[in-house]
């Protein structure tokens, strides 16, 4: 069933994409709409927070003012009042190199949590006295140190403290291969392991010889500038990989390492948000242009005192935060929701210089998201890999069921924050459609569709009376044209339900074709592989240079659980902080006739080049698809097309089925206007 309402301004536009085929060029290459961008080169986001006494939303970012490749590193700064709609604190940079201390740069830095009494506002930076260096051939002469500035005046002005540097440099006898990006907040698992209370501030890098490394420092809330070195927090080796699939390479170095506590209504868990330097090439980003030597990483923890009085965080599980070029994540507490809120750069790897030069920008902040403690309640399996495999979450027996091989999953979720959401409600054109099935005979390729009558309940969509009928999705070949899109602004989100009555994976990939052109040279593909437990992003554009079969994954997989235990997510229960991994948890899967995997939740948010994609509350890939501009006008890539293949395996007489049970296009999201103003 197909639906669609818009608004009146849109409705020409939506007839003419309708009805002219895919053959009209309609997505001209534009700045993004609904992505914090700056008029020159911005990566790492810094100082993400909230001042209660302005009521607005802070975040700084790393870029070049003086152009669109990196280098003169200062801080960039925006302000918002719901973190969605921006606004640009200043024309100039609110923090630029100005001492011998930081003369070589303003490196990424952290929000100290405000003083409800003090209207003053705190940032700490990492102060670059001497470049370049890299964690290949870090240098002796300590080239990085911490600093600190205050605004008086709401964030307007900002002035660096006479103290600076505050911390000169690594520790004492420590030879490193990094020292940078402080981060800064309470925790009070620690207050309560050390027995007093105490803001707890860290730096990111790594021990040369040994592997990542966190320095952590105590700082008291009414002595910003005094921080009290308390030693090094992990002890992860170098290259560190729990599995190839799922948790990824820990790396050599550390970046913008955040640390927290999530918790719901039935447990608690520890939490550092890492980005990691490494050695060899990423998985997920093979076929990919340069760099590939970093990642977007997580891990789960448990937090002790060893027997010399250190504070250890040891590594129980962890997985990818984001599995394409996010990075840098940073992130806070909002103190008016309670949810951890983080930022990320999105960074264009494949973008020639000339042409980000050109265009007048390089990189993006990604749209805010919220990190959570993510549950899976009554697990008894997934599609394909044991549940001892997949090191990215932990396992936990599930108290409804003992010993019957069922099991409440822990993992840490995210999806972009709800406030995002509020943008579909001027969105130009708004289609939804569902029922939609692909029946798909398995000994062979032809295929037929099916669409319900049933009606949409009127709480999801609601029609003007002068909409016209919408135009039948068209399909063919195991595919179906949903619509195109009129605008580079667009969200699409949807449900599939990809399992037959027996539990068994029916298809072997289905997802959609989206900024397709009527032919399919140009396009880019989003797609689920159930036999190989993985979403990929596979971007083919011959047209633009290094766009031709550029792919991003990252290991995914549904779940079953059992319905022959309760329904209830394990909230009835109290689960302390991680004793032990899933990897280390013998984990039966036994066969049970009450079975139901979860439907994919797909989420696909396009702006312009930016392509944002989330799955299930628990998966992200942000990346970069440059796709038909300037070098391709004769050719419209503005198609959205369903699909889905059988799987290669199984008895050829049955048939499988994908079910679209909805899928909602949100075209011209904001009303295609820019959410950042001057």
């Amino acid at each position: 069933m197909a639906l669609t309402t818009m608004s009146s301004n849109a409705q020409t536009l939506h007839d003419n994409a309708m009805h002219t085929s895919l053959e009209t060029h309609l997505l001209p290459v534009i700045r993004p709409n609904l992505h914090i961008t700056a008029p020159y080169w911005m990566n790492d986001p810094c100082a993400p927070g909230y001042d209660p006494h302005t009521g607005l939303y802070h975040l700084f970012y790393q870029c070049n003012p003086y152009g669109c490749d990196w280098g003169n590193m200062a801080w960039g700064h925006v302000v918002s009042r719901d973190m969605v709609r921006w606004r640009m604190a200043s024309v100039q940079p609110s923090l630029q190199p100005s001492e011998a201390y930081d003369k070589d740069g303003i490196f990424t830095g952290c929000f100290a949590p405000p003083d409800t009494a003090n209207k003053q506002l705190t940032v700490f930076y990492s102060s670059i006295r001497k470049l370049p260096f890299h964690w290949t051939s870090y240098p002796s002469s300590r080239p990085a140190g911490l600093s600190m500035a205050v605004s008086r005046d709401g964030g307007t002005t900002w002035t660096k403290s006479s103290r600076n540097p505050l911390v000169n440099g690594e520790p004492d006898g420590t030879t490193v291969t990094g020292f940078r990006d402080p981060y800064i907040a309470d925790w009070p698992v620690l207050d309560q392991v050390r027995g007093e209370s105490a803001l707890y501030a860290i730096i990111s890098g790594g021990i040369q010889g040994r592997g990542p490394q966190i320095f952590m420092y105590a700082v008291q809330p009414d002595n910003l500038a005094e921080w009290d070195y308390l030693g090094t927090l992990v002890d992860v080796p170098a290259s560190f990989q729990p599995s190839t699939r799922w948790s990824g390479n820990y790396g050599v170095n550390w970046e913008c390492t955040n640390f927290m506590t999530l918790s719901n209504d039935s447990a608690s868990r520890y939490f550092l948000v890492i980005s990691a330097e490494i050695d060899t090439e990423c998985e997920n980003h093979k076929s990919h242009i340069a760099p590939k030597d970093r990642a977007q990483l997580w891990m789960c923890g448990s937090i002790s005192i060893d027997d010399h009085q250190s504070i250890r965080f040891q590594y129980q599980y962890g997985g990818f935060l984001d599995h394409g070029d996010y990075y840098a994540a940073n992130s806070f507490v909002d103190p008016l929701s309670g949810r951890r809120i983080v930022y990320g750069w999105i960074p264009e790897c494949q973008c020639p210089q000339g042409y980000a030069t050109e265009k007048g920008w390089n990189g993006s902040q990604a749209i805010p998201r919220e990190v959570f403690l993510h549950t899976v309640p009554n697990v008894t399996r997934s599609l394909r890999s044991p549940l001892s495999e997949i090191s990215c979450v932990e396992a936990v027996p599930a108290v409804d069921c003992p010993g019957l091989g069922v099991f409440d999953l822990y993992t840490l979720g995210v999806r972009p924050i709800s406030e995002f959401s509020r943008l579909r409600d001027n969105c130009l054109v708004h289609s939804c459609f569902g029922p939609i099935s692909l029946l798909l005979p398995q000994s062979s390729s032809s295929s037929s569709y099916s669409s319900s009558s049933a009606s949409l309940s009127s709480s999801l969509l609601l029609l003007s009376s002068s909409s016209p009928p919408p135009s039948p999705p068209k399909q063919h070949e195991g595919q179906v044209l949903l619509t195109p899109v009129t605008t580079s602004t667009w969200e699409l989100e949807s449900v599939i339900s990809i399992v037959d009555d027996d539990a068994q994976p029916c298809v072997a990939r289905v997802g959609f074709h989206i900024q397709h052109s009527a032919d399919y040279s140009v396009s880019t593909t989003v797609a689920f592989d159930l036999e190989r437990e993985l979403i990929s992003v596979v971007q083919n554009n011959p047209t633009v240079e290094n766009g031709a079969a550029c792919v991003k994954k990252g290991s995914f997989t549904l779940f079953a659980s059992s319905s022959s235990s309760s329904s209830s997510s394990s909230s009835d229960h109290e689960s302390e902080p991680l004793l032990s991994s899933a990897s280390g948890t013998s984990v039966s899967s036994t066969s049970r006739t009450n079975e139901t995997f979860e439907n994919l939740h797909l989420r696909i948010i396009c702006d312009g080049d930016v392509l944002e994609i989330f799955a299930n509350d628990r998966f992200a890939l942000a990346t970069m698809v440059y796709h038909a501009g300037t070098n391709t006008v004769e050719k419209g890539c503005n198609g959205i097309t369903a699909f889905a293949e059988a799987a290669t395996a199984g008895n050829a007489a049955n048939a499988a089925i994908a079910v679209f049970e909805q899928v909602n296009v949100w075209d011209g999201l904001n009303g295609q206007q820019s959410l950042i103003s001057k």
